[in-house]
C-alpha cells in the first residue's frame, strides 16, 4: 500500500510542509507584540528542520528540502522576533 504513495513522497511533504509553514505567518506576523511561542521551540524547530532538509535533498526530494528550508526559516524569523529585547 506505501508503494503507492513512493512516487508523490516529493509532492506530498512539499505541500504538507508548505501548509504547516504558512501557519507560522500569523505569529510572525504579530511580532513582538504578543508571541505565545517558547524561545525554545523556535530555536529547537529552525535547526531542526534545517538538518532534516538537508537529509530530504540527500534523498532525492528537492521540493519537500525546499518548503522545509522555507519553514525552518520562517521558524527562525519567531526565535530572532522572541529573542530580540522589546
Amino acid at each position: 500500500m506505501l508503494d503507492l504513495l513512493a512516487p508523490w513522497a516529493d509532492r506530498i511533504i512539499a505541500v504538507t510542509q508548505l501548509v504547516i509553514s504558512c501557519a507560522v505567518i500569523p505569529t510572525i506576523w504579530e511580532g513582538r507584540k504578543f508571541q505565545g511561542v517558547p524561545l525554545s521551540t523556535s530555536l529547537l524547530l529552525s535547526p531542526g528542520l534545517y538538518l532534516i532538509a538537508a537529509c530530504l535533498l540527500s534523498q532525492g526530494l528537492p521540493l519537500a528540502a525546499a518548503t522545509t528550508v522555507f519553514g525552518a526559516t520562517m521558524w527562525g524569523m519567531v526565535a530572532v522576533q522572541r529573542a530580540w529585547p522589546r
